[in-house]
């Protein structure tokens, strides 16, 4: 996996996938945020095994891929990065996932792929929309 994405069009997914999973207690992959390469876009994706986050965002891929990071720690650091552009590379060698803007480096490792199980995707057919102000 590797891609290159700005920060702006992924923080709001990213905060969004990281308000679901629990912060320290339950198993590693509930804590788990994942990143999935696929058709050209960038899925992120979590679950507390009860609520699924997924969402879609542009980006520049390079070469396809999952990985799967401890989700606050992937989170916090993306916010402390200024606005621009950030790349992110799956050193499968390793085990880490390398991200780097600009002379920033650093690295956190990934978890066993074997962990990722497909997200159900939301039914467009027979789907019903409701207000806050309806349902209030």
């Amino acid at each position: 996996m590797r891609l290159s994405v700005f920060k702006d069009d992924i923080i709001d997914g990213l905060q969004k996938s990281a308000n679901i999973i629990p912060a320290k207690t339950g198993a590693a992959y509930l804590r788990t945020i994942w990143l999935k390469v696929v058709d050209g876009k960038l899925g992120i994706m979590s679950t507390d095994s009860n609520l699924e986050f997924s969402g879609t965002y542009q980006s520049e891929i390079i070469e396809d891929g999952l990985a799967g990071v401890q989700g606050r720690s992937f989170v916090d650091l993306i916010k402390r990065l200024p606005a621009g552009s950030i790349e992110l590379k799956l050193d499968e060698e390793s085990g880490n996932l390398l991200i780097e803007q600009g002379a920033r480096k650093y690295k956190l490792p990934v978890n066993d792929p074997t962990w990722y199980q497909n997200f159900s995707a939301f039914p467009e057919e027979g789907s019903v929309y409701w207000s806050g102000d309806f349902l209030q």
